[in-house]
């Protein structure tokens, strides 16, 4: 599957930042799809999930200013594309909160083993036989 033609001038570009530069948002975002559509995905570690959600409100934000804009969109579809972009907002919400819970429980797990490293061999054996059968390791 080739690239859509009219991207085609920016494709034979020397300095392809530059001729990034001048495609619009909306462009841009079809361009990026059309080439996501190429790159094969092995597996879901391969995705970077909070970027692709950013992606999607980005997607959902750029289609609502086409749908505000056309004048003869129906009043449903209005509707349905601020919801969309409402829940992809909300979506986003949640991953960054769940990205800063977990980076902040691993920032506090390695200052424990810190802790712990100064605490005699006996009590750390005992500490971290009772943190495995806690977390059912």
């Amino acid at each position: 599957m080739a690239l859509d033609p009219k991207f085609d001038p920016f494709l034979d570009s020397v300095d392809t930042s530059t001729a990034a530069k001048s495609l619009t948002i909306d462009q841009l975002l079809e361009m990026r799809a059309q080439i996501d559509a190429q790159l094969p995905v092995k597996d879901l570690k391969d995705l970077d999930l909070s970027r692709e959600l950013v992606l999607q409100v980005q997607a959902l934000q750029a289609l609502q200013r086409r749908v505000m804009e056309d004048t003869s969109t129906p009043a449903n579809q209005i509707a349905q594309c601020a919801n969309s972009l409402s829940s992809a907002l909300s979506n986003l919400v949640k991953v960054q909160n769940e990205v800063y819970v977990s980076e902040r429980l691993k920032r506090i797990e390695a200052i424990l083993i810190d802790c712990l490293d100064t605490l005699p061999e006996k009590a750390q054996r005992r500490f971290f036989e009772q943190y495995e059968r806690e977390l059912g390791a």
